[in-house]
C-alpha cells in the first residue's frame, strides 16, 4: 500500500520546468538519516526547546563555571537523588538532605526547599538594581527554571512582591563593627546564625570550585560586607575564618559577588582580614592551599603593604619588625621579599635592598590598593567563647 501511495504521489508533477523529488525536513540539505531523526524525537520530547533565546545563558557576564552550572540546572543534570535512583545507584535516602521534607530534585534543592529560598530572594535584589538587560535575561532563565521545577509557589510573581513587602531583614544578622560612608561589615557568628552561614558557603560554591565547607559552620565567623542605601544593606562579599585557629589562619574563604567585582572590594577584604589580627594582636596568614587568584590577590597586597613602609622607613628593618607593623605572618614576608629578588646576601647575612628606583617599579607593577580600610570606624572586640 505504501509503495503504491509513493508511486501515485511521483506520477504528479507540479513544476513542468524541474522534476519534483522527496525531502526530508530534518536535514538541512533534505536527505534522511538515523540520526537526523533521533534528533527530530528527542527534540519534541523536551519541554525546553534549545531556541536563541536559550543561548543566552552562554551571553551572560558572569564565571564560564556558572553559565556551565546554570545549564546543567536547565537540562536536569545535576547528580541529584532522583537522578541518581533513576541510574539505579541505592541510598540510604532520596529526600533533600536539607529539609529532608521532599525528595531531593534540581527544582527542589535550587528553588523551592525552605533552606535555600533566601538565596533567590538576594538574587532578586541584583535584578532590581541592574539594567532593563540584565533584567530581561535573568527573566528569561528564571522562566525557564520555572519549567523545570514542580513545586515552585512562592517562587511566582506575587510570592515574589509579598516577600518583599512583608520580610523585615534590611542586613544580615550579626553585629555592625564598620561603617564608612555607604559600606558597612557585619559579623555574623556561625554558630548562631547557622542556616545563614550555611547560605552562604552554598552561594559561594557557585563561584569557587575549591569550596568544601557547607554544613559545619559552627566554628567560623563571617564577615558580611554591604552596600548601605535607603532599602537597607546589600551584601556584596564576605570573608570567613576560624574562631580558633592553631595555624594562625585569619582567613578561611573569600568571595566578591559577581556584580561587585573589579571594584576593589576583594582588596579591601584582605585588608580588613589584617586589621582583625591587628585589633588580636597577632600575625596572620590565609588558610592553605590558595588558589592560583587567591595567592595572586595576596601577593600583591603584601607587596605593597612591605613596599610602603619600605620607602618611608629610615635605617635598617629587619622581617620581624615588618611582621609586627602589618600583622603579616614572618613567612609570607619572606616570600614576597625573595619573590621581588628584594633581598641579598651580604657580609654573611642577608639584607633587605630597598633601593627606592626597584621599589617604586615593584610598587607600579602591583597596581593600586582599591579601597582603603579606616581603622576609625573600626569598632570590635575579638572573639571569647561563651561560658
Amino acid at each position: 500500500m505504501v509503495a503504491t501511495f509513493m508511486a501515485d504521489i511521483e506520477a504528479v508533477q507540479i513544476q513542468p520546468s524541474s522534476r519534483d523529488f522527496l525531502s526530508w525536513g530534518a536535514d538541512p540539505a533534505g536527505y534522511y538519516s538515523t540520526k537526523s531523526t533521533y534528533n527530530l524525537l528527542k527534540d519534541e520530547g523536551n519541554s525546553i526547546t534549545e531556541d536563541s533565546n536559550y543561548k543566552i545563558i552562554w551571553r551572560l557576564k558572569i564565571p564560564p563555571r556558572a553559565s556551565a552550572f546554570s545549564w546543567r540546572i536547565f537540562k536536569n543534570r545535576l547528580p541529584t537523588r532522583d537522578n541518581l535512583r533513576r541510574r539505579h545507584v541505592e541510598l540510604p535516602s532520596y529526600n533533600c538532605p536539607l529539609c529532608d521534607q521532599e525528595e531531593e530534585t534540581a527544582g527542589h534543592i535550587m528553588y523551592s526547599c525552605r533552606k535555600t529560598r533566601h538565596l533567590w530572594w538576594e538574587s532578586l535584589r541584583w535584578v532590581n538594581r541592574g539594567p532593563k538587560k540584565v533584567e530581561k535575561d535573568v527573566s528569561f532563565i528564571y522562566t525557564q527554571c520555572k519549567l523545570r521545577s514542580t513545586n515552585l509557589e512562592f517562587c511566582t510573581d506575587i510570592g515574589f512582591l509579598f516577600m518583599q513587602r512583608k520580610c523585615d531583614l534590611k542586613h544580615p544578622p550579626g553585629d555592625e563593627i564598620y561603617r564608612s560612608g555607604t559600606l558597612s561589615m557585619f559579623e555574623v557568628d556561625g554558630k548562631k546564625n547557622k542556616v545563614y552561614g550555611q547560605n552562604l558557603c552554598y552561594l559561594a560554591k557557585l563561584f569557587l570550585d575549591h569550596k568544601t565547607l557547607y554544613y559545619d559552620v559552627d566554628l567560623f565567623l563571617f564577615y558580611v560586607l554591604c552596600e548601605c542605601d535607603d532599602r537597607g544593606c546589600h551584601m556584596v562579599g564576605y570573608f570567613s575564618k576560624e574562631k580558633h585557629s592553631e595555624e594562625s589562619y585569619n582567613l578561611a574563604c573569600i568571595l566578591t559577588l559577581p556584580p561587585y567585582q573589579r571594584k576593589g572590594y576583594g582588596k579591601f577584604l584582605i585588608a580588613f582580614s589584617y586589621e582583625l589580627s591587628k585589633k588580636e594582636g597577632k600575625v596572620g596568614t590565609p588558610e592553605r592551599p590558595l588558589s592560583d587568584l587567591g595567592l595572586l590577590s595576596y601577593r600583591g597586597y603584601w607587596t605593597r603593604v612591605l613596599l610602603d613602609i619600605l620607602k618611608k622607613h629610615k635605617g635598617n628593618i629587619s622581617i620581624k619588625e615588618l611582621s609586627d607593623m602589618t600583622a603579616i605572618k614572618a613567612e609570607d614576608i619572606l616570600t614576597t621579599l625573595q619573590s621581588l629578588e628584594l633581598i641579598q646576601y651580604r657580609k654573611g647575612q642577608h639584607v633587605i635592598c630597598a633601593d627606592p628606583k626597584v621599589l617604586d617599579r615593584h610598587l607600579k607593577a602591583a597596581g593600586r590598593g582599591g579601597l582603603e580600610v579606616d581603622v576609625s570606624k573600626l569598632i570590635w572586640t575579638p572573639y571569647k567563647e561563651q561560658s
